[in-house]
């Protein structure tokens, strides 16, 4: 009976954690960042692919600060609350918070007038857009750009997926075979 319930305990544990990909989340203490000083303690504390940041406009820290207050919000299908993100749930609430309308869906999101085609000129609040699950060219998810290396094009994202609200590397094998374009973000 133990031994079965420990089983259990952990293909469930093992299912709720799977993402599919491993991702850098950035949370403190608390679980979420408050002052402009814990973001940028959290931006140099990352590796070495962001050690060389531009300076962060007053919008540009708002909207980190606004967005890794809901790091660890779990995923939800259709979600568009702090109860449950869905991607593009999430970036649509963050710039709600600005006032700023976007689209509900990652796919209206994108706006082709605006696109980036070089990773390096991404700044922080622009989008970037992933397939799903299946690798193709259509758009099946989202995030906000929250650090960007301008002399290689890495980047790092803020976005809700499986294992909900986290901060994740471009570098990372799951989302690097899904990228597919950014667009420069509404705070732009």
């Amino acid at each position: 009976m133990n031994s079965s319930r420990f089983i259990c305990i952990a293909a469930v544990c093992a299912l709720f954690f799977h993402t599919g990909c491993t991702s850098s989340s950035f949370s403190g203490a608390s679980g979420r960042y408050e002052s402009t000083h814990q973001i940028q303690q959290a931006a140099k504390a990352q590796d070495s692919h962001y050690k060389k940041f531009a300076k962060l406009n007053e919008n540009e820290i708002e909207l980190l600060r606004v967005a890794y207050r809901y790091i660890g919000v779990p995923y939800r299908f259709g979600g568009s609350s702090p109860r449950g993100f869905d991607c593009s749930g999430f970036v649509k609430y963050v710039f709600d918070k600005f006032n700023i309308k976007v689209p509900r869906t990652s796919v209206a999101q994108y706006d082709p007038a605006r696109r980036i085609r070089d990773p390096r000129q991404l700044k922080v609040g622009d989008l970037v857009f992933f397939s799903g699950r299946r690798i193709s060219q259509r758009i099946g998810h989202v995030g906000i750009v929250s650090k960007v290396n301008p002399k290689t094009g890495t980047f790092a994202f803020i976005h809700s997926a499986r294992a909900g609200v986290q901060e994740t590397s471009s570098e990372n094998e799951y989302y690097k075979k899904r990228y597919l374009k950014a667009c420069a973000g509404p705070l732009r």
